[in-house]
């Protein structure tokens, strides 16, 4: 008798709900004002064009591209005076740590524009529409619209992914998720050490290791129980210590450690051990 076994589809990402879903017909020179939330926005522009400024940098969205925002970044929208735009706007909650690869501006090909298509036209078919406030279900919707908003997302979502990862070197995969985060953990510890005597900013991970700075802060802190800055410091200060042991100079470490005084490298120096510099120096 033939034999069968179980076996566990392991799902990459997963839409865990969705927040809005907008198709907006914008007049030109109108301004959406900055706001910051902990979902996901992701933004197809069908026509016109678009200025996004999500923390401080401004980018272009013409039609055809897409616009991945994470959770925690402040962003506006700015649609350009010379003519009206349309857009189709989903925000969504998801946990998947491979979105950081494709945030900011994807330029989709055909199919991930069909598919974009599909999800609107599925979410025609159980939303109502305009939006308003909250997502509201039609009366008579659609058997299986809502699941197939949800597939054609996670979809497109992949298929962005695929193509990020296939055009940039530095995009590494790694099976599991505990396995991921593990992985992330040990390359920001790396880049910390690696920059004992310079500086490196969150700012500066998040492009190195294509993941928002909320992700990673939020992984590296379940796993080193720890901040990524106040891990950052406890690694100077240590190497502080060692320069001490050496006799050098207070300033000089101050200097070589980039911290920008000695008075402040002292007062952080005496939060994390109890000693100023001085004090400690004469318990060697």
């Amino acid at each position: 008798m033939k034999r069968y076994y179980n076996y566990q589809l392991k799902k990459t990402l997963t839409i865990k709900d969705f927040k809005t879903i907008e198709y907006l017909h914008l007049q030109k020179g109108y301004r959406y004002p900055e706001e910051t939330h902990d979902f996901y926005e992701i933004v197809y522009l069908e026509s016109g064009f678009m200025t996004c400024d999500s923390a401080g940098q401004q980018t272009l969205i013409s039609a055809g591209d897409l616009f991945l925002i994470p959770p925690g970044r402040p962003h506006s929208y700015r649609v350009d005076n010379q003519c009206d735009a349309v857009a189709f706007i989903v925000c969504f909650q998801c946990t998947s740590a491979f979105l950081g690869i494709i945030e900011g501006r994807s330029a989709p090909g055909e199919e991930e524009k069909q598919l974009v298509a599909k999800m609107f036209a599925e979410a025609k078919q159980v939303f109502t529409f305009p939006f308003r406030k909250k997502i509201t279900v039609l009366d008579k919707p659609a058997f299986g619209a809502q699941q197939l908003v949800g597939n054609y997302l996670e979809e497109l979502l992949i298929r962005l992914i695929r193509d990020r990862a296939a055009s940039e070197k530095e995009v590494k995969f790694v099976a599991g998720s505990d396995a991921l985060e593990q992985h992330l953990v040990a390359d920001i510890c790396g880049a910390l050490e690696e920059n004992l005597y310079a500086k490196i900013s969150l700012g500066d991970l998040e492009k190195r290791l294509f993941y928002s700075k909320t992700y990673l802060n939020n992984i590296f802190k379940k796993h080193k129980g720890s901040t990524i800055i106040r891990y950052y410091i406890d690694l100077k200060i240590k190497e502080g210590i060692k320069l001490l042991e050496k006799q050098t100079p207070v300033a000089k470490i101050a200097d070589l450690l980039y911290f920008e005084s000695p008075n402040y490298f002292s007062k952080v120096f005496k939060k994390h051990t109890g000693f100023t510099p001085a004090e400690y120096r004469k318990h060697l």
